[in-house]
């Protein structure tokens, strides 16, 4: 809404030959703001969708700020309908690429690794490795 206001004004005040003056404006004040959301956290990037909304929207509010209404309709509908594709996408690989890493403690002679990989298989869930490691009494009361 701010950016449609902003459009309206600059025509009401400057005339159209100062409205390109308000848009870098804008879209330097957005582009701020739309790096402020983005966040970097060990090996992923968050917050780079939620920028680019914002740029979008931003740019909308620009369309019907200068009466471009059927642009602002077709951009709203193509941008929803980009963003529940890539929301599907994501979910099917996301699904494929899911990696769960289990600690599991049992007692060597209770278990051994191969009946392990057996139960998790037998659950269909795919087994890449698997890690043992002995510890006495004294360390195991340690990690509870």
């Amino acid at each position: 809404m701010s950016s449609a206001l902003f459009s309206m004004l600059s025509i009401h005040f400057g005339g159209m030959q100062s409205g390109d003056r308000i848009a870098s404006n804008i879209l330097t004040g957005v582009g701020f703001i739309g790096a402020g959301v983005i966040f970097r956290g060990g090996f992923t990037i968050d917050g780079i969708t939620t920028a680019a909304v914002i740029w979008i929207s931003a740019a909308i509010g620009m369309a019907v700020g200068v009466g471009k209404y059927d642009l602002a309709a077709f951009t709203v509908f193509f941008t929803l309908f980009a963003l529940w594709s890539f929301s599907y996408f994501e979910r099917i690989i996301m699904k494929e690429r899911d990696r769960k890493y289990y600690a599991i403690q049992y007692a060597e002679t209770a278990l051994s690794p191969e009946s392990l990989e057996s139960l998790f298989r037998s659950h269909h869930l795919k087994v890449l490795a698997i890690s043992t490691t002995k510890s006495t009494e004294a360390e195991r009361a340690h990690h509870l």
